[in-house]
């Protein structure tokens, strides 16, 4: 299948996970040509991704017996460590524009956290993934800081995943307060550089960003 027919493979694929599944494939077998992904077929892989993810946690958490559970479970890291595989042996080489490479890294951070909440769930140790992911969402952010405006929504979705991750697995909430504070402030501080064409995106994150700045600055008060 070549990449024409693979995006529209992806365009007319129904949300079940056996369908999802196949377009990770497809679009994964693309990603492994050494080629920068068009944005299209970016968004198709890793909507994708995310479908098929969401769709193995939410088998999990029904999952009515502990070998159909663990059955899950490993499907979860398999997919995990082959987006991993995928993101590090091919498209972070590959990318050719520093956006690219942020949103890479952004995903790479993205999916450390899943196998970091299944060792957690596991009584394994999770703070392995969790430095990871703080790992790959450093480099992004170092990146982001000289490359992309703070008006971005890679830069933006980052600073967001990035505070989400302080707050939670690494328990951190001062630190993320501060992460998330700094990147709503300076978004504001630069709005009126932000392109149409991004507005309804990036305007999306920053009220994510705000949201969770209400209820964790609500939470330290109490």
């Amino acid at each position: 299948m070549d990449r024409e027919q693979a995006v529209q493979h992806a365009a007319n694929a129904e949300q079940s996970r056996t369908a999802q599944e196949a377009v990770l494939k497809n679009m994964s077998n693309i990603a492994k040509q050494d080629v920068e992904l068009a944005i299209v077929e970016r968004d198709f892989l890793f909507g994708a991704y995310n479908n098929v993810i969401n769709s193995l946690q939410e088998s999990r958490k029904e999952a009515s017996s502990t070998s159909q559970k663990q059955e899950l479970e490993q499907d979860l890291v398999d997919t995990c460590e082959n987006m991993l595989g995928l993101l590090e042996n091919y498209l972070i080489k590959s990318a050719y524009s520093s956006e690219s490479k942020v949103f890479y890294y952004k995903i790479a951070g993205d999916t450390y956290p899943y196998l970091a909440d299944l060792a957690r769930d596991t009584t394994n140790d999770p703070q392995g993934p969790a430095e990871k992911a703080q790992s790959y969402y450093t480099n992004a952010s170092n990146l982001a800081k000289t490359e992309i405006a703070p008006t971005h929504p890679t830069r933006l979705g980052l600073s967001l995943n990035y505070a989400i991750l302080y707050h939670g697995i690494l328990e951190s909430p001062d630190k993320a307060i501060e992460l998330a504070k700094t990147a709503f402030d300076d978004a504001i501080a630069e709005l009126d550089t932000l392109v149409e064409e991004n507005y309804q995106a990036s305007t999306l994150i920053m009220g994510q960003l705000q949201e969770k700045l209400q209820l964790w600055n609500s939470a330290a008060s109490d």
